[in-house]
């Protein structure tokens, strides 16, 4: 096998569920070449890609935010999980936002879009015309106990990103 990309991690946030200003809330990224693979929604990690994307990382682009999964619900973890959705879609996203979690995050992510469908309307269907495909949401549950679950766990995670390192 030949390594295609340079692979990167990047520190998005490093919070806890505390306010401290100085710090967002848990994300980090993996990059590979130009995909990005989100590790946790933290409160700010749009910005903090953002941030990023202005100094040189252009895998981090707004419309380039396609991947996630979450290690688990707890609401520092998933506290940006609206933002992830919205504004990468609302700055030409083009395909679905794929998200992997553990049981519930489907659920979640359904009443996310339940909560915002307002605003998902006014941006289809009036002056901005946004693009449809952007704002769908691919989530799935992975559920299971113990080492072994969290090792399949990771797997699934991993596999498209192995896909990618590897050709």
């Amino acid at each position: 096998m030949k390594i295609q990309d340079e692979m990167k991690v990047v520190m998005l946030g490093t919070g806890t569920p505390n306010p401290i200003p100085e710090r967002s809330g848990p994300s980090l990224v993996v990059i590979v070449g130009e995909n990005s693979y989100i590790v946790d929604a933290g409160i700010g990690l749009v910005r903090r890609a953002e941030a990023a994307n202005r100094m040189g990382v252009k895998a981090l682009e707004a419309s380039n935010l396609k991947r996630a999964s979450l290690t688990h619900l707890h609401s520092d973890h998933t506290a940006g999980l609206p933002d992830l959705i919205l504004t990468p879609w609302v700055l030409e996203r083009d395909e679905a936002l794929q998200i992997y979690g553990p049981k519930g995050t489907k659920n979640m992510c359904n009443h996310l879009m339940e909560a915002y469908k307002v605003d998902i309307d006014a941006r289809m269907n009036g002056l901005e015309k946004a693009i449809p495909q952007g704002i769908v949401v691919k989530s799935n549950d992975i559920s299971g106990e113990g080492l072994g679950y969290k090792i399949i766990y990771l797997i699934l995670i991993s596999k498209e990103l192995l896909n990618f390192y590897f050709k």
